[in-house]
């Protein structure tokens, strides 16, 4: 393998760096709460011995010690938090060089990859995919389009945040950002004729006069259904694709939602799958095994969810 950063040897040689430089910020990360335990515990202890009177003032070296930690205990974590914001932003870009050209093998065809780029977030905005509720958009990343497995295909990573408000002392508010859902957020064609939009998704339950139940109490469990057009739904609901969906949900846990549009479109959502990254790589080959694997999972899924290829589709507008 030959990127941008070298041959594998060199890259091999970069992840290596980085695994040392890796563990180096958990030991001082690690360091730093142990001195924050014995700062509270040599509190605690120094408070204990004045009260059952052994000592009035604590020794010298007793005050020494307990000036030593509190600047551990304030210098390491803030050392350990931004060494490791520090680290985490040279795995991004080696993976950023690294995965287009592990893609480029992997794909039929790879058209764009941006590591730093976003889907369309309209995508996610406008879709019924039973997402909880957030108030913004972040960490939108790994953009990548192109064709795979024949099927042609968009997606990208996205993290939703719901905003908290706190009141402290003073009275004033602060506010802060919580992650609520992470997943990707892939976009490609179903080939239905469809006279409206339905959504099947695990991340909820939907309820209300659009809401679809089947007669298999085991499918109702695993996915919630919502659409106006019936007739479609149950179209593609066959009894043989509902037990490749059970045995799909059974597999990989409750982490996938659909939306099947009018337009052609599907938007396929998948939580929890964080893809590209090189925390657990600690050479070329097995970042490149790492990537094949993360993508075979997702080919796993659509070619259980029987996504049509360019092929397909071409041959049905004939």
């Amino acid at each position: 393998m030959t990127t941008k950063f070298g041959s594998a040897q060199e890259i091999d040689q970069m992840l290596e760096k980085l695994g040392r430089q890796r563990e180096l910020v958990h030991r001082i990360t690690k360091t730093g709460i142990v001195c924050i335990v014995a700062l509270f515990g040599s509190g605690f202890l120094l408070a204990l011995l004045s009260i059952i009177g052994i000592f009035d003032d604590p020794p010298e070296f007793f005050t020494v010690i307990i000036v030593i930690l509190f600047a551990l205990a304030f210098v390491l974590p803030l050392v350990g938090y931004y060494a490791g914001m520090w680290v985490g932003a040279y795995e991004k870009a080696l993976a950023s060089r690294m995965t287009p050209h592990i893609l480029g093998k992997i794909m039929d065809h790879l058209e764009v990859y941006e590591a730093y780029e976003a889907l369309d977030t309209d995508y996610i905005r406008h879709s019924d995919l039973g997402l909880p509720h957030y108030d913004r958009i972040r960490e939108c990343q790994d953009y990548a389009k192109g064709v795979f497995r024949g099927i042609p295909l968009e997606f990208g990573e996205f993290t939703l945040e719901e905003e908290q408000s706190e009141r402290d002392e003073d009275g004033d508010t602060k506010t802060s950002y919580v992650a609520v859902f992470n997943g990707l957020m892939v976009v490609c064609q179903h080939g239905l004729d469809l006279r409206d939009d339905f959504s099947i998704t695990q991340y909820t339950t939907y309820i209300g006069g659009n809401a679809i139940r089947t007669e298999s109490e085991a499918f109702n469990k695993a996915y919630s259904i919502r659409g106006n057009d019936g007739h479609s739904i149950f179209y593609l609901l066959t009894p043989h694709y509902m037990e490749k969906l059970l045995a799909l949900s059974d597999e990989i846990g409750k982490r996938l939602a659909m939306q099947f549009r009018k337009d052609g479109k599907l938007l396929l959502c998948i939580s929890g799958l964080n893809m590209f990254e090189v925390k657990e790589a600690g050479s070329a080959a097995e970042l490149q095994k790492q990537i094949e694997g993360e993508m075979d999972f997702l080919g796993k899924i659509l070619e259980t969810l029987e996504i049509p290829t360019q092929e397909q589709l071409d041959a049905k507008r004939r």
